[in-house]
């Protein structure tokens, strides 16, 4: 380890046993590209794609959004969920409302036909994500949620 930048990547990588698997962020990236290389296949008969899949989704749970709240929920550019929206509600699978009190805003809303979408594309993904919460078990999932938590509030400060 370099004594003057003991959290230096390079000093890390270099020296540590596990080499870059000892490095937080390398394997977070790491394991979220294993995660979003899957969704192809995962996906497969499905007439949705992964960010399409991930707005339906989270209409599904959180109800309707706007394109802001949206992409602030997910995390993506607000350019690209509209973009993304406006393609799920060609294909029918959402439909845009007006919001109640600010005539600017637009509301995003699953549709039944995105709803069918979601039923259908979904039982893969939650297959893997059971595999994957089994292989931690309850306790590890638990605390890998809190800390991810604390790392997301960590990189929005």
């Amino acid at each position: 380890m370099n004594a003057e930048y003991p959290n230096d990547a390079n000093a890390v990588a270099h020296h540590s046993p596990q080499g870059m698997d000892g490095i937080l962020t390398y394997m977070l990236s790491s394991v979220a590209k294993k995660l979003d290389n899957d969704m192809p296949a995962l996906l497969e008969g499905s007439p949705l794609n992964a960010t399409a899949y991930r707005i339906l989704a989270c209409l599904d749970y959180q109800g309707d959004l706007s394109i802001s709240d949206l992409g602030r929920v997910m995390n993506i550019d607000r350019a690209q969920i509209s973009r993304a929206a406006a393609a799920l509600q060609d294909d029918g699978f959402v439909a845009f409302q007006p919001h109640q009190t600010n005539r600017r805003k637009k509301m995003v809303t699953l549709t039944a036909s995105g709803a069918s979408a979601l039923e259908t594309a979904s039982p893969r993904i939650i297959d893997r994500r059971r595999r994957l919460e089994s292989a931690l078990g309850p306790v590890r999932v638990q605390a890998l949620l809190e800390s991810l938590h604390i790392l997301s509030a960590e990189l929005d400060s």
